[in-house]
């Protein structure tokens, strides 16, 4: 797509972050398929193991909104402990 016009160059953009987000979402399941039921804080440094401890508050909350979201599709489950797992394996 040219980027000839402001409006071709917002849809690539957009494009482009509704991409980067679904491949965060499918990090998110996949680690969290490689691990037993975990706690939120257990999950951040494995899924976001380039963020800066001082980054971690922020990082977990983007995981929570990606658990959440993967918990309304039926692909993660939150037990009664508060520790998540994937709906295969929980």
């Amino acid at each position: 797509m040219p980027f000839n016009t402001p409006e071709n160059l917002r849809a690539s953009i957009e494009n482009n972050l509704r991409t980067l987000k679904q491949e965060q979402i499918q990090l998110v399941h996949l680690r969290l398929m490689g691990h037993g039921p975990v706690p939120l804080e257990g999950l951040v440094t494995a899924v976001y193991d380039d963020v800066p401890a001082a980054m971690h508050g922020v990082a977990q909350r983007s995981l929570w909104a990606h658990l959440l979201k993967l918990q309304g599709e039926g692909r993660a489950v939150l037990d009664a402990d508060d520790r998540w797992a994937a709906a295969s394996v929980a």
